[in-house]
């Protein structure tokens, strides 16, 4: 994520995206449980130790506001902390 306030005013946007998989997650409410974390994802090491999981709403930004038109940005909004996780 980065800022484009043009766009997306104070909120962060999305700078680069991947489709691998980050293990298996469930999500309720407030609570998330992540299980068979991968070792490594698109080149990136990682280990158990999660620190920070948050629910969030993705927003597109087009030009001149038609879905139709040329994506400009995708703004990350309404970011909310999980209050409870739980790492298998």
């Amino acid at each position: 994520m980065g800022p484009n306030p043009s766009k997306c005013g104070n909120n962060p946007s999305v700078i680069d995206i991947t489709f691998d998989s980050p293990g298996q997650l469930a999500v309720g409410n407030t609570n998330v449980a992540l299980k068979d974390l991968p070792k490594s994802s698109e080149g990136i090491s990682q280990s158990n130790n999660v620190q920070n999981v948050v629910s969030f709403k993705l927003d597109p930004k087009f030009k001149n506001n038609n879905p139709n038109d040329e994506l400009e940005a995708v703004c990350v909004t309404d970011i909310t902390p999980a209050q409870n996780k739980v790492v298998k």
